[in-house]
């Protein structure tokens, strides 16, 4: 699995997104929309994709309207000073995953997301058959 943004500010790009540490977040450097793009060598099944977010810590810095897209689909989602992590369903096979940040709280400029979970199965009998209707 790869993980590229779309822009970061030094000493706030892809290492401190992975940390665990909550005072470490990728915070980026550039106008409106900000990306996150996952890939993987191979199409996989995944669940879900999770990102972390402190509006009490970042107020204008927090995302409010982000795009999830992969395959041929995607979707919109309006956060509301969301805190902790915020689950962005896939539920899909796929090689290829982005997250566009398209609106701030209040308007504001650059955003901050303090964590990302990929879920996904490793299980290649359920990665299989995950597409049939039985």
């Amino acid at each position: 699995m790869y993980l590229y943004l779309s822009s970061f500010k030094k000493g706030y790009g892809l290492k401190e997104l992975l940390s665990e540490d909550d005072n470490e977040y990728w915070s980026t450097d550039s106008v409106l929309p900000h990306g996150i793009t996952i890939t993987f060598n191979s199409k996989e099944y995944v669940y879900s994709v999770e990102l972390k977010f402190s509006y009490e810590k970042d107020e204008s810095y927090t995302p409010h309207k982000i795009e999830v897209s992969y395959n041929n689909s995607s979707y919109i989602e309006i956060l509301n000073q969301p805190e902790g992590y915020v689950e962005f369903k896939i539920d899909a096979i796929t090689d290829k995953i982005q997250i566009a940040i398209l609106l701030n709280h209040t308007d504001g400029k650059d955003s901050h997301i303090h964590g990302i979970k990929v879920k996904k199965s490793e299980d290649k009998f359920f990665r299989n058959f995950s597409n049939k209707i039985f």
